[in-house]
């Protein structure tokens, strides 16, 4: 078990590197002008140092997992990828281009993306073609013709 001084001087350098890291918040927020500190308020560029530990310089492929995408500002695995980042305020093309990841860097993982097809095929989705024309009822049909003959016959006003 460490001794007392030992927990000290780390308590001590803990606080050390959070004061740093506030009186960087601090100069970021005076040279961007930025009045509070809701994100709602603040201008995009500090946004963006807010978000960013700077460009990723792994390879990209090491994100993509079986459990999801990692995202690069919580270090969290997610199926969609894009829903996270509209929660901070980003776009994917945004988020590519903080972190210097490919244009073609994935918002989901692929067997999640090939699960949603198959779901859509299952279901009759994206077909252009009915496999049987669709049952008109002819009550429908004969409806119509009066509709159209009634707007024939009345006088214009």
């Amino acid at each position: 078990m460490p001794s007392i001084d030992a927990r000290l001087k780390s308590a001590r350098k803990a606080l050390a590197t959070a004061t740093e890291e506030l009186d960087a918040v601090q100069r970021l927020l005076s040279e961007t002008k930025a009045l509070t500190l809701d994100l709602e308020g603040l201008s995009v560029a500090a946004k963006d140092a807010l978000l960013t530990r700077g460009p990723y310089v792994g390879k990209p492929e090491r994100l993509v997992t079986k459990e999801g995408i990692v995202s690069l500002i919580d270090s969290q695995r997610h199926l969609k990828l894009k829903s996270h980042l509209r929660a901070h305020g980003l776009t994917p093309e945004r988020y590519r281009e903080l972190f210097n990841l490919p244009a073609d860097f994935p918002m989901t993982p692929a067997w999640f993306s090939e699960h949603m097809a198959e779901s859509a095929r299952r279901n009759g989705l994206g077909r252009h073609k009915r496999e049987t024309p669709r049952q008109v009822h002819p009550n429908t049909y004969y409806r119509r013709a009066a509709d159209s003959l009634r707007a024939q016959a009345e006088p214009e006003a």
